[in-house]
């Protein structure tokens, strides 16, 4: 009998992915990292943030322009990337997990951001989307 460590289970390759998605993972980490960071960038650049970590005024330029969270988006895209690069159950389930989180998280961001900012918010949630861009009307 040859037993074999619970941890070497959980992250073996247990999810056989075709060859492209070492590419697609690369593309996802990369392209998820650089999102974020233009977001941030973006974010820092035109508000300030009270005592409680508020942000005093709404940004809706940069990445901010095409989603209401692209620093959310961003890090959804990066691990979706980890998934894709160490295919295993305990990695998927992790990023099922990030995403449930954050799926809360954003609910409760744009209540307060709604309540902070008002019609200006509300114009800007009908204008732009949540976690994909809208299609142009027109």
């Amino acid at each position: 009998l040859v037993l074999v460590p619970v941890h070497r289970l959980l992250l073996a390759s247990a999810l056989p992915l075709p060859a492209f998605c070492r590419y697609a993972a690369v593309v996802c980490l990369l392209g998820g990292r650089a999102l974020t960071i233009a977001a941030l960038v973006t974010l820092c650049r035109h508000t300030g943030f009270d005592q409680h970590g508020q942000a005093l005024r709404l940004v809706t330029g940069g990445p901010f322009a095409l989603v209401r969270h692209p620093i959310a988006v961003g890090l959804g895209w990066t691990c979706l990337g980890l998934v894709l690069a160490w295919p295993s159950w305990l990695v998927l389930s992790g990023f099922l997990g990030c995403c449930a989180v954050q799926d809360r998280r954003l609910r409760q961001e744009e209540a307060l951001l709604a309540e902070r900012f008002g019609q200006a918010y509300a114009d800007y949630a009908t204008r732009v989307g949540r976690l994909w861009p809208r299609r142009p009307k027109g």
